[in-house]
């Protein structure tokens, strides 16, 4: 399954659809900022996958799934996915690096990275406590 991390604009990630013209993140917004971003990369078919340790396939397809791609390293080596949903983009089971990246795009788009659970995340990955 795993735990997913937001940029959002809302005061909590999953609120409610209505909430999505005022307070989401607009597909136009996201991908506005991803061709901006030269670590970005918009993956064509809008479909992905990867082999999980335990044997599952994850699967992720988005119309606003951007691959991000690590400054000097092989272009075509993916560091981690990027999609777009319901007015935010999620990433699944970011490490640090990933939402050190995520804080940046946030910051960006006038956002901020929050877990599942509602918790927010700082500028160094640490989830902000309180």
């Amino acid at each position: 399954m795993g735990y997913d991390l937001h940029i959002t604009r809302r005061s909590y990630w999953a609120g409610d659809e209505d909430d999505v013209p005022a307070n989401g993140l607009t597909l136009n917004d996201w991908l506005t900022y991803a061709r901006k971003d030269p670590s970005l990369r918009v993956v064509e078919s809008g479909a992905a996958e990867i082999s999980l340790s335990d044997g599952s396939t994850l699967r992720i397809k988005s119309s606003g799934l951007m691959a991000w791609i690590v400054p000097g390293r092989d272009p075509e080596i993916e560091r981690g996915w990027f999609h777009y949903r319901d007015g935010r983009v999620g990433v699944k089971n970011p490490d640090n690096a990933m939402i050190r990246k995520m804080w940046a795009i946030a910051q960006a788009l006038g956002a901020r990275v929050q877990g599942d659970e509602g918790e927010s995340y700082a500028a160094d990955s640490e989830m902000i406590r309180g």
